[in-house]
């Protein structure tokens, strides 16, 4: 799975630039959308440095300095994402496991805790890209 980064906004990526994907995904889980102040001590830094580390909170804190700055949402490239790994599950499901797409679906809603109608309309979105061997193993289960 390839990750869109043109989803992000410009603060998403000075992060990922200082801090790495990984880090960066953290801290959106845990403080997207807070406007924040960092401090080379106290609770705030104590509670960054759980998330990603007390490397990558001075990393911070040596870009931002002492300003208020906002933790980005990105919601947008979060929920691709999410539709892409649902995407690739139903495929390994149905195409691999060989289960119906009904199972597979009701096995995605309990997975993403999503609705079913959620699931589907994701499943239909356009630009659901099927490999070449995906779409050839699927034209072989028609035979």
């Amino acid at each position: 799975m390839e990750f869109d980064n043109s989803l992000l906004p410009p603060t998403a990526h000075k992060i990922i630039d200082l801090i790495g994907l990984p880090s960066t995904f953290a801290l959106i889980k845990k403080h997207g959308g807070k406007r924040v102040r960092l401090a080379r001590s106290g609770a705030r830094f104590d509670s960054f440095a759980a998330v990603i580390g007390a490397e990558n909170t001075e990393k911070l804190i040596d870009h931002f300095g002492v300003s208020d700055f906002t933790i980005p949402l990105c919601r947008d490239a979060l929920n691709e994402l999410r539709n892409a790994r649902i995407r690739e599950e139903f495929d390994r499901l149905t195409m691999t496991e060989r289960r119906s797409s009904n199972f597979a679906i009701h096995e995605l809603v309990e997975l993403f805790s999503l609705s079913e109608k959620q699931v589907r309309r994701i499943l239909n979105t356009a630009g659901r890209n099927l490999t070449a061997a995906a779409v050839d193993e699927l034209q072989m289960t028609l035979l």
